[in-house]
C-alpha cells in the first residue's frame, strides 16, 4: 500500500477474492462501468467498475459488497417475495424491503462468521461517511437556494428508514459506530425529529427482531403504512399476500438500484443450513478474521467485452489514467530472475500440488506435439527454399548464358550483359525466439496448464526440430516486485519436454500477481542482444497485468512498453491469449488460445503471420 491508495497488487489479490466467494456461492460476477452501486438479481452480482487511482475505502467497500451480495444468495426466499409483489424499481415500498431485508440479512451473516462482521462493518463505515460528505453539501446548497421547498417528513422518509436501519444493526457492528454517529448528526432538523419519533415507536426493535426475509416484507409494509399515511391499505394488503404467496415463483432478473445504503438489490431465501467445516475455512469461518488484504492469488475472470459493455479489464478494472501520472518501469537490476534449470530453488511439495504443480501436470501432449512439429517444419523449409535470380549483370557466371557473347546485340546490347545469377537465400530460419509465459494465480488452472503445454511445443520444435535458439521464462511476483523464472536459456539445447515441465513447476510456488510491463521489458533486453536477422518475442498471458513496482499504473506500463517495442520495429510482439482475449487491447499482432485443441493451430498461425511479416519487411 502507498498512502492512501491501493497498489495493483492489492488489486489483484482482492478481485480473487471475489471471484472465489462468488464462485462458492453458485454466483457468476459482472462489472459494469455505469453502475453507481453493487446490485444482485439471484444468478449474478454485479459490481462498478474501478478506476484508478483506487483508495483503500475503495477496495474496503468493494469487499463489502461482495461479501452483502453473496448474504443475500443465502437468503434466496426474498427473490421469490419481489417475484411475487412484482414492484417496479422505483417503488418505495421496495426501497424499504431492502433496507429492511439488508439489515437482517448482514446481522444473520455477521452472527456466523467473524470475518464477514468485520468485513460488513468496515464497508458500511466507508459508506456512511460518503453518504454524510454528500448529504451535507446536498443540505446546503438547498439551504441556500430559495427555489427549492421546505422538506417534508415524505420527502426525508427513505433517510430516516436507513437510520433506523443503521441503528439497529449498531447492536453487532460496532466497526462503524464513529461513522454512524456523524450520519445521524448531519440529518435535517425534520429528519431528526421524524427519526426520534420512529425510535419512540420501537421500530428499531422491529427491525432487530426479524427472523427471515417474509418477516423483513411484513416489517417494511407497516412501515411504508407509517411513513406514507395516505397510502391506500387495501393494496399494500394485497401487496403483503403476493409478497408472501410468492414462494412457487422462480427468481427474475432485475437489475435496479434499490436506495439502500449499501446498494443491494435484494435478498435470498431458503433458511440456511449450517456451515460444514470446508465451508467456513472457505469463507474464513468462525473465529477467523479475513479482509481483502490478506488475500493471496488472483483469480481474474474472463474478460467479455459484448456481454460487460465495458472497455475495462479482465478484473474490472479500467486501467485508464486518470491522474495524468508518469509510466514507471522497474531497474533491470531490480528485477528477481530465479534459474529454474537447477534443483538449488523451493519446489512445492507432492501433497501441495492439488490437481496441477508437479512436472507431470505441465507435460506438453507428445502426439500433438510431434504434429505440431511437421507442420511447422514443413511450412517453414517450403518458405526457405532458395531461390535463383538470373539474367543479372553482376555475381555468379552463368554457363548456360554464355551463349548470348555470340548472340546479335538485343536490346542495344543489355541482354547479352546479364550472364550471371545470385542465389536469394530466405531468413526464415535466421531467427529467434523469446517465449515468455504468464505465470500468475490466475493462471491457476487449465489456464497454466495450457501456457505449459503450448511453451512446451514452441520449445520443442525450434529447438529440437528446427535448431532455432530458443529461451523460455515465466513472470510472477510472488517474491519480489518482479519475479522472473528462467527456465531454457538462448544457448541451452535439446531441453527435453520433461526438463521444461520439471522448470515449470519448480516456479511454482512463486505464482502470485503479473507484472507484465517489467517482465516483457525484461525479456526485450534480452532478445535484441540475438544477433540472428529476425527476433520473435512471444507472450503468453490470460489477461491484464495486475503487479507494478511502484508508482504509475500496470495497465498504461504495459501499453507503453508493447507500444514501444512495436514502433521500434526492432523485435517482433506477439501475444498470445489464454482463454482470454484482453491480450488485444495491448498487443497489435495478437491470437487467443481458447483450449488444449487449440494450441497447434494457433501456434501455427503466429508462426506463419511472423514468416509473412518478416518477408515483407
Amino acid at each position: 500500500m502507498y498512502g492512501e491508495f491501493a497498489t495493483p497488487l492489492d488489486v489483484d489479490r482482492i478481485t480473487g477474492v471475489l471471484h472465489r466467494r462468488c464462485e462458492s456461492n453458485g454466483v457468476s460476477l459482472q462489472w459494469k462501468r455505469d453502475a453507481k452501486t453493487a446490485a444482485t438479481d439471484g444468478h449474478r452480482i454485479i459490481l462498478p467498475t474501478l478506476k484508478q487511482p483506487i483508495t483503500k475505502d475503495a477496495m474496503t467497500r468493494l469487499y463489502g459488497f461482495v461479501v452483502h451480495e453473496c448474504g443475500h444468495h443465502s437468503r434466496k426466499r426474498v427473490f421469490e417475495i419481489m417475484e411475487g409483489a412484482q414492484l417496479p424499481p422505483e417503488s418505495p415500498l421496495k426501497s424499504l424491503f431492502n433496507i429492511c431485508e439488508d439489515d437482517g440479512m448482514e446481522r444473520e451473516v455477521a452472527a456466523k462468521y467473524r470475518g464477514d462482521c468485520k468485513a460488513l462493518g468496515e464497508s458500511n463505515s466507508v459508506i456512511l461517511k460518503g453518504l454524510t460528505k454528500s448529504w451535507t453539501e446536498g443540505l446546503a446548497k438547498a439551504a441556500a437556494d430559495p427555489s427549492i421547498p421546505p422538506f417534508t417528513e415524505q420527502d426525508l422518509a427513505p433517510i430516516a428508514a436507513i437510520a433506523v436501519s443503521q441503528l439497529s444493526r449498531a447492536e453487532w457492528d460496532s466497526y462503524s459506530n464513529a461513522s454512524r454517529v456523524g450520519f445521524m448528526n448531519c440529518q435535517h432538523p425534520v429528519a431528526k425529529k421524524l427519526i426520534n419519533d420512529l425510535v419512540d415507536e420501537g421500530w428499531v426493535t422491529k427491525f432487530q427482531q426479524t427472523k427471515d426475509p417474509d418477516d423483513c416484507w411484513d416489517v417494511s409494509i407497516d412501515l411504508f403504512k407509517r411513513l406514507y399515511p395516505d397510502a391506500d391499505e387495501e393494496t399494500l394488503e394485497k401487496l403483503r399476500a403476493s409478497g408472501h404467496k410468492g414462494d412457487d415463483m422462480e427468481p427474475a432478473d432485475t437489475d435496479g438500484s434499490d436506495g439502500s445504503v449499501d446498494d443491494e438489490e435484494s435478498g435470498d431465501g431458503d433458511k440456511p443450513s449450517d456451515p460444514t467445516d470446508d465451508e467456513k475455512k472457505k469463507l474464513g469461518g468462525e473465529g477467523s478474521v479475513i479482509s481483502w488484504k490478506d488475500a493471496v492469488l488472483s483469480d481474474h475472470g474472463d474478460w467479455k467485452e459484448k456481454d460487460f459493455n465495458s472497455a475495462a479489464g479482465n478484473v474490472g478494472i479500467d486501467w485508464t489514467d486518470y491522474t495524468g501520472g508518469d509510466v514507471i518501469l522497474m531497474p533491470p537490476n531490480m528485477i528477481n530472475v530465479v534459474d529454474c534449470r537447477n534443483d538449488n530453488i523451493t519446489k512445492p511439495s507432492e501433497d501441495s500440488y492439488r490437481s496441477i504443480g508437479s512436472p507431470k501436470s505441465f507435460l506438453s501432449d507428445h502426439t500433438d506435439s510431434r504434429a505440431f512439429s511437421n507442420q511447422i517444419r514443413r511450412y517453414l523449409q517450403a518458405q526457405a527454399r532458395v531461390r535463383v535470380d538470373t539474367e543479372r549483370y553482376h555475381g555468379r557466371l552463368d554457363k548456360r548464358s554464355i551463349v548470348k557473347l555470340a548472340l546479335p546485340p538485343i536490346d542495344g546490347g543489355e541482354w547479352n550483359k546479364k550472364l550471371f545469377y545470385e542465389m536469394i537465400e530466405a531468413d526464415a530460419l535466421d531467427t529467434c525466439i523469446h517465449v515468455l509465459t504468464d505465470w500468475s494465480g490466475s493462471m491457476n488452472g487449465k489456464k497454466m496448464v495450457h501456457a505449459a503445454d503450448a511453451s512446451g511445443r514452441l520449445v520443442h520444435v525450434f529447438d529440437r526440430i528446427l535448431r532455432v535458439p530458443v529461451q523460455l521464462a515465466a513472470f510472477t511476483n510472488g517474491k519480489s516486485r518482479c519475479d522472473i523464472g528462467l527456465l531454457k536459456g538462448f544457448n541451452d539445447r535439446s531441453m527435453g519436454p520433461t526438463e521444461i515441465a520439471t522448470a515449470f513447476s519448480r516456479f511454482y510456488k512463486f505464482s502470485s500477481a503479473n507484472n507484465d510491463a517489467d517482465a516483457v521489458m525484461w525479456a526485450y533486453n534480452q532478445i535484441r542482444k540475438r544477433k540472428e536477422k529476425r527476433k520473435l518475442l512471444l507472450v503468453l498471458s490470460d489477461g491484464c497485468p495486475a503487479g507494478s513496482w511502484y508508482g504509475g499504473h500496470s495497465g498504461q506500463n504495459l501499453k507503453h512498453v508493447t507500444d514501444f517495442i512495436q514502433k521500434e520495429g526492432k523485435v517482433e510482439l506477439y501475444g498470445v491469449g489464454i482463454c482470454s482475449t484482453a491480450v488485444e487491447t495491448y498487443y497489435k499482432n495478437c491470437k487467443v488460445l481458447k483450449g488444449a485443441e487449440d494450441i497447434n493451430q494457433t501456434l501455427f498461425e503466429i508462426i506463419r503471420a511472423g514468416v509473412t511479416r518478416g518477408r515483407k519487411r
